[in-house]
């Protein structure tokens, strides 16, 4: 886009979420540095005070693309000090915790803490393993935000294998895997986990991919 970010959809508006994954593309093979430069710009332009990298200005609370955009300005000295507000958001940044009742309708942990898509929300899968993998990327693959972000996903692996927006089970009903939860997750928990922990969502993956 003109502004230095790219669109999701042809016709679109820059968004700070599409703007991050293109860079990380782009920056993977080395391709473009001078649009890798303008879109950190872009990233860099739209933080806020306290470090959050949201959606849109006039929606403050939607910080999920944080963590991307934190990925997206890694290791570029002209932005490390964004780069570095963007990390300490993360680590200040928890999603609601819920105590779980006797009669809950959901089979997950509620209380574990990892992070939300909206602020004052629940933590998910996706939003999680996007700042596990943003804080493991410099080195705080031990810091107990990881390591309970790591708890969460594990307790959200659905019982046959893969993972969904977040839940496993509702009512007693058993959720589907979605492919790309899944994929974020297995990608996030890289060397972070036992392999015979998540085996069996990497053998559902496997199976899945010919259908995509």
């Amino acid at each position: 886009m003109p502004d230095g970010g790219f669109a999701e959809i042809p016709g679109g508006d820059s968004r700070p979420d599409a703007t991050a994954w293109a860079t990380l593309c782009l920056e993977s093979f080395r391709t473009h540095p001078e649009i890798v430069a303008g879109a950190r710009e872009k990233l860099a332009t739209a933080q806020l005070p306290n470090g959050s990298i949201p959606l849109a200005p006039d929606y403050p609370e939607a910080f999920w693309p944080t963590a991307a955009a934190a990925m997206a300005l890694h290791g570029d000295l002209r932005f490390s000090a964004a780069h570095d507000k963007a990390i300490d958001f993360l680590l200040a940044t928890s999603g609601r915790q819920i105590v779980k009742k006797p009669d809950s309708p959901t089979g997950h942990d509620s209380s574990i803490p990892g992070w939300s898509w909206i602020d004052q929300t629940h933590s998910w899968v996706e939003p999680t393993a996007m700042a596990i993998r943003a804080l493991t990327l410099v080195g705080k693959s031990n810091h107990e935000r990881v390591r309970s972000g790591v708890s969460l996903l594990l307790d959200r692996q659905l019982p046959g294998g893969g993972w969904n927006y977040g839940n496993t089970t509702v009512y007693g009903k058993t959720l589907n895997a979605m492919p790309a939860s899944t994929g974020t997750a297995l990608w996030s928990l890289t060397g972070l986990t036992q392999p015979e922990q998540v085996a069996f969502s990497l053998d559902l993956l496997q199976q899945q991919l010919p259908q995509l």
